[in-house]
């Protein structure tokens, strides 16, 4: 399933993919998506700033910024497309994920960073 929050002090909206076994899958979670059309760039826009979490439900994740959730993971990027608000909120996003500082890697070969894309479609909250 899905759960969406919108955001108090801007309109946006975070996005967690729930998961029924959290500690043997991966669990996607795109922050801060603007409530209008259009494409956002990671680190873009301040005060929400869009990015894009993959974790590993280990302890281990993946992101556009580093572990505070804030600063910019170098060599990290994210771009996500919002194509409809109403009735339902969808869109399109890509990003390139990197290891928080100091947690294992557990992608194949140790791999410290992963690229992924996708889509999203919920109800307008």
């Amino acid at each position: 399933g899905i759960r969406v929050f919108l955001g108090s002090s801007q309109p946006r909206y975070t996005v967690f993919a729930e998961r029924s076994i959290k500690a043997s899958t991966w669990g996607l979670t795109l922050r801060e998506i603007p409530k209008e059309v259009g494409t956002f760039t990671c680190n873009s826009i301040s005060n929400g700033v869009p990015r894009v979490v993959l974790d590993s439900g280990q302890n281990v994740a993946y992101a556009t910024t580093t572990a505070n959730g804030v600063t910019p993971a170098v060599g990290a990027s994210c771009s996500i497309t919002v194509d409809s608000v109403t009735p339902q909120v969808s869109g399109t996003y890509t990003a390139t994920l990197i290891g928080y500082d100091g947690t294992a890697t557990i992608l194949p070969g140790g791999d410290n960073s992963a690229t992924i894309s996708g889509s999203f479609r919920f109800p307008a909250p």
